[in-house]
């Protein structure tokens, strides 16, 4: 195998995606944390 082909050791992480990543799954996490929290208060409300 020719070393052209070899790819250990030489990809790097691509950190902006890697950031966007983190930043998108705790917008996501938020946001059904929000959901949440006023579904479960509007059945409280109901209940009352």
């Amino acid at each position: 195998m020719s070393a052209q082909f070899c790819k250990v050791g030489n990809i790097k992480p691509n950190l902006d995606k890697l950031l966007n990543l983190k930043a998108t799954d705790k917008k996501a996490v938020r946001f059904v944390e929000v959901v949440y929290k006023k579904k479960y208060t509007k059945d409280l409300h109901v209940a009352s």
